[in-house]
């Protein structure tokens, strides 16, 4: 209910890591300003980073065929064992891939990317309250 409240007053302010704050005027991240009327259009993507533990899960695994071939290349234990991780890190990486979510500004000077974020519901409240922005702005 606070995302509904902030986007009705339409300023939004947020005092962190990245700094910003949305007016019917003015978008400001960080120590760059932009008016709203200069805005021609925003894009949302996101990016899928690898997570901590699949790539440790994969680590451990490429460690484990390894030392699975020094040590007893007949004896197959370690090598299913670097099997096993490496293929639960894989699945690990497709079921909870780490999420990077990239704001990015169309203006006449080409586009800027505004936001860089691991917080879907912050990125989300941006969108809503830029686009609640243009939706004011004739």
């Amino acid at each position: 209910m606070l995302a509904i409240e902030i986007i009705r007053w339409l300023q939004i302010s947020y005092f962190g890591p990245t700094t910003f704050l949305i007016t019917p005027q003015i978008a400001r991240f960080g120590q760059t300003s932009y008016q709203i009327a200069n805005i021609g259009s925003i894009m949302l993507r996101t990016n899928r980073k690898m997570s901590f533990p699949a790539g440790v899960l994969f680590i451990l695994g490429v460690g484990g065929l390894l030392l699975g071939w020094e040590i007893e290349p007949t004896v197959a234990v370690l090598m299913i064992a670097g099997i096993a991780c490496i293929i639960a890190g894989i699945m690990y990486q497709n079921r909870w891939p780490l999420l990077e979510y990239t704001l990015s500004l169309r203006t006449p000077g080409g586009d800027i990317q505004a936001l860089h974020s691991y917080d879907k519901e912050q990125v989300t409240l941006i969108t809503l309250a830029l686009e609640e922005a243009f939706s004011r702005r004739t």
